[in-house]
């Protein structure tokens, strides 16, 4: 995955201690947003990542850092679970715990199919760096959060289904590549065995810990 740094002075260094928790998607409607943003009301806008239509990916923000890409958030809508409780600031919880992508076109669009490929790899790389759960509560569009600031944001062309599908393929194959190292192991650790040497008995205790990690066995 290439990636193009385009740094922006639009962003807040850190994260106030919060983990990386979701992405959330948005369509740019518009010019790219990158290091000339103009002001947006009394913020100044911007996103970690930008997907163009010939797939490249530009980025503007480090993925530590916080980008201001969630201006105002509903509560009432769908419920979202790792949202602070009421009363707390929570747009500024959105915009410490999440990384935001811009696809560009317009809503109702297709992603292309060079942008759909590069979209997965990259929402494929922050769930891996992450830890970020793969469902929709994890990934979730923009209008998910408001429909008075984010409607149509990415929009009905934007491929969830597709995204999910090959992200969980992706998730399937990493499974498969751990399992079949681990099935390595142990048969050293087997060889090992039979020369009575008393690493074998440390290869196969690592196994066990990775399996009991990664939940694959």
């Amino acid at each position: 995955m290439n990636v193009v740094w385009r740094p922006t002075p639009n962003y807040r260094p850190g994260r106030e201690g919060r983990p990386v928790t979701a992405i959330v998607d948005h369509v740019m409607a518009g010019g790219e947003v990158g290091p000339d943003a103009p002001p947006t009301g009394s913020a100044l806008r911007s996103v970690h990542f930008s997907v163009l239509r010939d797939g490249a990916i530009h980025q503007y923000v480090e993925e530590a850092d916080t980008a201001w890409h969630i201006s105002a958030v509903e509560r009432s809508r769908h419920p979202i679970p790792w949202l602070e409780t009421p009363g707390s600031d929570v747009c500024a919880t959105v915009n410490l715990s999440t990384i935001g992508i811009e696809h560009e076109g317009h809503p109702g669009e297709a992603l292309t199919p060079a942008q759909f490929r590069s979209t997965v790899a990259l929402h494929r790389h922050l769930l891996d760096r992450w830890a970020i759960p793969l469902d929709r509560d994890h990934i979730l569009a923009h209008d998910r959060l408001t429909r008075r600031h984010g409607a149509g944001c990415p929009g009905p062309g934007f491929p969830w289904d597709g995204l999910f599908s090959a992200l969980r393929e992706y998730q399937f194959m990493d499974q498969e590549r751990i399992r079949s190292a681990l099935d390595s192991v142990l048969s050293v650790s087997a060889a090992l065995s039979l020369l009575q040497s008393p690493y074998a008995e440390h290869l196969k205790g690592a196994v066990r810990a990775i399996r009991e990690e990664t939940g694959v066995y």
